[in-house]
């Protein structure tokens, strides 16, 4: 069965290339020129993975992002934006975004994001449940219990949250996790604060100003799951955790 897209996109020309090439590589595609129309048709069509561009006006993109989150809609969502700061990068990123591209961008760029986002989705195995000291996460759900209390994540943080489940106890480094969770989206970049941005956020809501942490800082390498007894990470690194 095809894959199905939705674009939100209200400049015409602009939203009949990129439908365009992604019916070359038969995909499915749904286009509305409006975020009210758009959003609405994600409830009900729950498309593969979602496209939307910062230039739609009733309804801002990051609101879209926004909304969809808070529900827990999980669609994999690309952003389009010509402005290229890292504030805005980072609010439409906290906003729910999986990706965000800039423009003018190639269409090679778009497709690849696509793939990617699928790609992920066929692989990740939806039914697992993790759990780590007294973390619960479930893929299923996407939902995130800690000591018996639920967390309110955004999308980015739950799957920040997952890659260090994945690899408790390791030593991680920042680049390594950047491409893992962010897939290789080259506007981010290995020395971006985002990264720090998502780390902080997350430690915020999970520690909730009485937990132990269990996120550390590896002092110019990157971060480590871990309780508090002191030990050996799998790397065995003799680094200072903070």
């Amino acid at each position: 069965m095809a894959k199905h897209i939705l674009l939100i996109e209200n400049e015409s020309s602009f939203s009949r290339l990129i439908e365009s090439e992604l019916i070359q590589e038969s995909y499915l595609v749904s286009v509305f020129e409006d975020g009210f129309s758009g959003l609405v048709n994600v409830r009900q069509i729950e498309p593969d993975a979602l496209i939307i561009s910062s230039s739609i006006s009733d309804l801002t993109a990051i609101d879209i992002c926004r909304r969809l989150r808070t529900t827990g809609d999980p669609v994999p969502i690309l952003y389009i934006d010509k402005d290229t700061t890292p504030q805005k990068q980072a609010a439409v990123l906290e906003a729910g975004a999986d990706a965000y591209v800039t423009t003018p961008i190639s269409l090679d760029l778009i497709l690849a994001h696509i793939k990617v986002f699928l790609r992920k989705n066929n692989s990740e195995d939806t039914s697992r449940i993790v759990v780590f000291s007294d973390v619960t996460l479930s893929h299923y759900s996407r939902t995130v219990y800690r000591g018996g209390h639920e967390l309110t994540l955004t999308a980015k943080e739950f799957d920040l949250l997952a890659y260090f489940l994945e690899h408790p106890k390791e030593a991680l480094k920042k680049s390594q996790i950047i491409d893992a969770v962010w897939s290789y989206d080259c506007d981010l970049g290995h020395e971006s604060n985002v990264l720090q941005f998502y780390i902080c956020s997350l430690r915020k809501k999970m520690e909730n100003g009485q937990k132990e942490r269990l996120i550390h800082t590896i002092r110019g390498f990157g971060y480590i799951l871990k309780t508090a007894a002191r030990g050996r990470s799998r790397n065995s690194l003799s680094l200072a955790l903070a």
